[in-house]
């Protein structure tokens, strides 16, 4: 069973769902909205049940993903940009950006990445047309996730680190401080 954790207040939802109504896989979608709602969900004893989050923005604890057989999470960045990464990825002129599939662990966007999908940023970017191509990134990724479920070979792709440590909301306030400052 495919557990699917969203972030109830994004519009991708309904893509999402219709992603997954296509796959044919048996899945159950929760909205939690706090670690709080995390208490109610009821795990049907199978032989694999994996949970998969897509731009949540609970923190899953590790007392929760031991219950699934594999915990994975989709969101915005790359192998260099774990973690709160739109503003730096413009603010650092980065060249490309995109979106990652990673094993969740206790520690936040520690898990090793085993899909990405990139894109080249333009020299006009703005954080808001970086976040829409990004979400069309976030599907790819997840179609990418369904078939290799469905195929069954999920757990044969290529494990990938992360090049660094995530940024956090503290280093975003500290570069904009920095930026003010000049």
């Amino acid at each position: 069973m495919l557990y699917i954790f969203l972030n109830p207040n994004k519009k991708l939802n309904s893509h999402i769902s219709h992603i997954l109504d296509k796959s044919e896989l048996s899945y159950k979608i929760y909205y939690p909205s706090s670690i709080d709602d995390l208490h109610d969900i009821d795990l049907e004893h199978s032989s694999s049940n994996i949970a998969l989050s897509v731009l949540s923005k609970v923190i899953f604890p590790e007392k929760f993903l031991v219950q699934f057989d594999s915990a994975f999470n989709i969101h915005p960045g790359s192998k260099d940009y774990p973690g709160f990464g739109y503003n730096f990825a413009l603010l650092n002129n980065e060249k490309n950006y995109g979106a990652v599939c990673h094993y969740m662990k206790k520690e936040i966007d520690t898990g090793d990445i085993i899909i990405e999908s990139n894109f080249a940023i333009s020299e006009l970017e703005s954080v808001d047309t970086l976040q829409f191509k990004t979400y069309f990134h976030i599907l790819i990724v997840l179609m990418k996730f369904i078939n290799c479920v469905k195929n069954k070979t999920l757990f044969d792709l290529k494990r990938t680190e992360w090049t660094r440590r995530p940024y956090l909301k503290k280093d975003f306030l500290e570069m904009i401080e920095k930026i003010n400052d000049k």
